[in-house]
């Protein structure tokens, strides 16, 4: 009874109010319902589309890749060519290890841009699988400059020569990252700089060496 008598009194408003005021009032409730009713899509920024878009074009790109059957399907869409192992202030650190190491052994080999996943691998003890999995992950891409063997085959200098590109941020973490597995497996490591000397960089080398081949120093 009394909510009859409160939508009468509303009624009765309304009732009194001017034509163009009913039919303003009618228009605002109703796009009030539709704008509620209807799912609001939330605005995505310019920056968010570009990012999903090159996720997109990423996952294209890299569909089937791993695929063997795949990847001959797209060698033969391009030509290749050769192209240089080391640039030209890289190849005279090259010849300079190997000068030094046949002056000390034969039997001794100076390899470049030698795989780190190939020549370290993870100890079995002291870590849980799954730590060993992440960081053979963390160093299985990355490349020695420079790698010194011995006749059995096994790593005995690491070299890295620190040019203009081994500055940068990212660079430098990497390099980082190689310095640390290779001080903890026991491997002699050296970092030839930009501007080095020859001959006192030789006279290094071949002390890291003898050392490393437990030969005697001069």
């Amino acid at each position: 009874m009394e909510n009859n008598l409160i939508l009468g009194a509303i009624w009765d408003g309304f009732a009194n109010l001017p034509t163009g005021t009913l039919v303003f009032l009618g228009i605002v409730i109703t796009l009030s319902v539709v704008l509620k009713s209807s799912p609001r899509k939330r605005r995505r920024s310019s920056k968010n589309k570009a990012n999903i878009k090159n996720e997109l074009v990423k996952q294209r790109v890299d569909r089937g890749i791993a695929d063997p059957k795949n990847q001959l399907e797209y060698v033969a869409k391009v030509g290749f060519t050769t192209q240089k192992l080391l640039n030209k202030e890289e190849y005279p650190v090259l010849l300079m290890l190997e000068n030094v190491a046949k002056s000390i052994a034969p039997e001794l080999r100076v390899m470049a841009q030698t795989s780190l996943g190939e020549i370290i691998t993870t100890k079995k003890d002291g870590a849980s699988k799954q730590d060993r999995y992440f960081a053979f992950r963390s160093i299985n891409s990355k490349r020695l400059d420079f790698a010194v063997f011995d006749k059995t085959g096994n790593l005995v200098l690491a070299v890295e020569y620190q040019g203009s590109g081994h500055y940068r941020a990212k660079s430098f973490i990497r390099d980082a990252v190689k310095r640390e597995v290779i001080r903890k497996a026991g491997v002699a490591y050296l970092e030839v700089p930009v501007e080095y000397d020859k001959k006192e960089t030789s006279n290094q080398i071949r002390q890291m060496l003898l050392k490393a081949l437990n030969l005697p120093l001069p």
